[in-house]
C-alpha cells in the first residue's frame, strides 16, 4: 500500500493529450488503492471529469480507454512517420477521425468516396509536396473526371484532412488551401406551376416514382441524394402538419411538411415499400426529371427544386436561423447561392 502519490497518468493520440487521470485520494486499509479522477474534453467541447474509482496503477490506462471509447472520443493510433503521403494523410483522417465519429453513414460513406477520388490520382505524393499550386493540378485533374460541383466536394476530403493533419502535428507545409464551389450546369429556377406540370405527366407506373420523388423535392427542398435515402418511416405526424428526417452531407435533420401536402403525399407512398425507392439511382433520376421537364418547356432537374423551395422560405419571411435549420445550410452565404431571382420575377414585386 504505497503512500507516495502517483504521477499523472496521460492518453494521447499522435503528439496530442486526450485524456488525464489523476490520483486524487491515497489508499485506505480495506482499499489498498489510490483513487483516480479522469479528465477529458467531451464531445461537446466542454471539460469533463469522471471517477475511475480505486485501481493498482497498472489498470487505469485500461480503464481510460474504456471509458474514452464509450464515449467515442478515440479516434484511433497511427504512426505519425507513416503518414508522409496525401493517400496515407486521408487514410489515417478517415480511420481516426471520420470513421469513430458520430457523423451520419451517409456522410461517411460521402467522405470515403470523395478520399477515394482523390487517392486515385494522388496517393504517392509526399505531403512535403503538398502546396496550393498542386492543389490546383489535383482540381484540374478531378475537373476532367468529374462536374465542377462535385470537384469542389471531393477535394473538401483532402481539405478537411489537410487541417486534421495539422492539429494532429502531421508535418504538413503552410498554404492556403483553395477550393472555391463550382458554379452548378443549371441556374435555371422553376416556378409552381412548372413543377406541377411536369409531376402531373408522372402519372403513369413508369414515371409514378420519378413524380413522387419530385414532390417530395419540392416540399421539401431535400437534397437528390437525401431523397432516395428515405424511408417510410422517416415522415412522422405531428400537430397539425408533419416532419421528414432526412439525412444528408450536412448530417440529420428534420424538415417541415404543411399538412395539405402531407395528406396528398401519405396516400401517393401508402404502397410504397419502406425504403421508398429502393435500388434508385439519384443521377439516373435527375436526368429523367431533366428530360421530362425539357420537354414541357425549361429543363430543370432536383438541384433547382432545392433553390425553389429556399426562395419560398425567404419570401414567405422565415428567420435565419430557422431557414438554415429547414435548409441543411451549415453557412450563412449559402442563402445568397440559392436565391436567386430573374429580372421578370423582381418586377413582379414591384
Amino acid at each position: 500500500m504505497s503512500e507516495v502519490k502517483p504521477k499523472p497518468i496521460y492518453i494521447t493520440v499522435g503528439d496530442k493529450k486526450i485524456g488525464a487521470a489523476y490520483a486524487n485520494r491515497p489508499p485506505i486499509k480495506k482499499k489498498p488503492y489510490w483513487s483516480w479522477k479522469m479528465r477529458f474534453v467531451g464531445s461537446g467541447g466542454s471539460e469533463q471529469n469522471i471517477s475511475l474509482g480505486r485501481l493498482p496503477i497498472s489498470e487505469v490506462s485500461d480503464k481510460m480507454i474504456e471509458q474514452l471509447e464509450q464515449r467515442e472520443l478515440i479516434r484511433g493510433t497511427y504512426d505519425v512517420d507513416q503518414v508522409d503521403t496525401i493517400g496515407n494523410l486521408l487514410r489515417a483522417w478517415y480511420e481516426n477521425e471520420v470513421k469513430p465519429s458520430e457523423r451520419s453513414e451517409r456522410t461517411k460513406e460521402l467522405y470515403l468516396s470523395s478520399a477515394k477520388s482523390i487517392v486515385e490520382i494522388a496517393d504517392k505524393i509526399a505531403l512535403s509536396a503538398l502546396s496550393a499550386t498542386r492543389i490546383t493540378i489535383i482540381r484540374a485533374v478531378l475537373k476532367k473526371r468529374y462536374q465542377s460541383t462535385t470537384v469542389h466536394t471531393k477535394l473538401q476530403s483532402l481539405q478537411f484532412a489537410v487541417s486534421w493533419g495539422r492539429k494532429m502535428g502531421i508535418p504538413i507545409p503552410d498554404f492556403d488551401f483553395k477550393n472555391p464551389r463550382g458554379k452548378p450546369k443549371e441556374t435555371y429556377t422553376p416556378n409552381d406551376q412548372e413543377v406541377l406540370a411536369v409531376v402531373s405527366k408522372c402519372g403513369n407506373l413508369e414515371d409514378f416514382e420519378l413524380g413522387v420523388a419530385t414532390l417530395i423535392a419540392w416540399k421539401t427542398g431535400a437534397r437528390v441524394g437525401e431523397i432516395y435515402n428515405l424511408r417510410r418511416s422517416d415522415f412522422v405526424e405531428r400537430d397539425g402538419y408533419a416532419q421528414v428526417r432526412l439525412d444528408g452531407k450536412t448530417g440529420e435533420r428534420w424538415t417541415t411538411i404543411k399538412w395539405e401536402n402531407w395528406l396528398f403525399l401519405r396516400y401517393l407512398i401508402a404502397d410504397f415499400p419502406e425504403q421508398l425507392f429502393a435500388g434508385k439511382l439519384p443521377s439516373t433520376a435527375s436526368n429523367q426529371l431533366g428530360e421530362k421537364s425539357e420537354a414541357l418547356g425549361n429543363r430543370f432537374t432536383f438541384q433547382p427544386l432545392r433553390r425553389l423551395r429556399s426562395k419560398t422560405l425567404i419570401e414567405n419571411g422565415l428567420p435565419i436561423k430557422r431557414y438554415q435549420e429547414e435548409m441543411g445550410h451549415t453557412y450563412k452565404t449559402a442563402m445568397e447561392h440559392y436565391v436567386r431571382y430573374r429580372p421578370e420575377e423582381v418586377l413582379d414585386m414591384l
